[in-house]
C-alpha cells in the first residue's frame, strides 16, 4: 500500500487549479481534459487550445507572528494556447473569460481537500474532516487566504513556420503556510519576544522555556 506523504502547498495548490478548471462546465466545453500542472510546451502538441498551470515564484509576506512569518505569496500562471487562425484573439479572450470566472478560492480550496482524501484512501487512511475557521467549515488543507489577477499578457509563439496564440493569466495567491500543519506534537517550547521603545517592528527582548520531552510508556 502507498505511503501517505502530504505534497507541498504550492504543488497541491497548482494540481487544485487544474481540478478546478477541469471541472468547471465552461472551460471543460473549451479545453476537455488539456489543462496540465506544469510548464512544459503544450503548444508543441497537435491538439489545441489547451492550458498549464505553474507557479513563477513563492515569497514569505511581512508579518507580525514571530519567529517566522506564516503568510506566504505564490505567484501563479494559467497559461492558455490556441491554434492560429483568424478569430484567435476571440478564442483566447473566450477562454480567458472562461479560466477567470472558474477560479475563485472557494472552489480552489475544495479541490485541495478532494486531492488530499484521494491521496489518503489510496494509502488506506480515513478522510479528512472539514473543520471551523474564521466562522466557515473549511478542510484542513485548505489554508488560502486571498486569490487576485494581477494581469493578462497575450501574444503569439513561433516555432519555426508555426504560430500559436498565447494568453499567461497572473495571480497573486496568498495563503497561509501552517494553517494546514496538521497535529503538532507535544508542546516542550515556550517563547515570548517584546519589541522595546521605540518601537521598530523587530524583536528586541526574548525568553524562552523548554519542557522536558514525556517519557515513552
Amino acid at each position: 500500500m502507498p505511503e501517505f506523504v502530504p505534497p507541498h502547498p504550492r504543488a497541491l495548490i497548482r494540481h487544485a487549479v487544474v481540478r478546478t478548471l477541469k471541472e468547471h462546465p465552461a472551460v471543460a466545453a473549451l479545453l476537455g481534459e488539456r489543462v496540465y500542472p506544469n510548464r512544459e510546451e503544450h503548444w508543441l502538441q497537435d491538439e489545441l487550445p489547451a492550458a498549464g498551470v505553474y507557479t513563477l515564484s513563492e515569497q514569505a509576506l511581512d508579518s507580525d507572528v514571530s519567529p517566522d512569518p506564516r503568510e506566504r505569496r505564490i505567484d501563479l500562471a494559467v497559461e492558455i494556447l490556441a491554434g492560429m487562425s483568424e478569430a484567435v484573439d476571440d478564442t483566447l479572450d473566450r477562454l480567458c473569460l472562461a479560466v477567470e470566472r472558474a477560479l475563485c478560492l472557494d472552489a480552489i480550496g475544495e479541490a485541495m481537500g478532494a486531492i488530499i482524501n484521494e491521496m489518503r484512501a489510496a494509502a488506506g487512511l480515513p478522510p479528512m474532516e472539514k473543520i471551523r475557521r474564521d466562522g466557515r467549515l473549511l478542510w484542513p488543507v485548505d489554508t488560502l487566504l486571498t486569490l487576485k489577477l494581477t494581469g493578462t499578457d497575450i501574444g503569439i509563439a513561433v516555432e519555426g513556420d508555426r504560430q500559436i496564440g498565447v494568453a499567461v493569466l497572473s495571480y497573486d495567491l496568498e495563503y497561509d503556510a501552517l494553517a494546514g500543519a496538521g497535529p503538532l506534537p507535544d508542546f516542550l517550547l515556550a517563547m515570548a519576544g517584546w519589541d522595546v521603545e521605540p518601537h521598530d517592528g523587530k524583536i528586541d527582548m526574548e525568553s524562552r522555556m523548554e519542557f522536558e520531552p514525556p517519557e515513552n510508556e
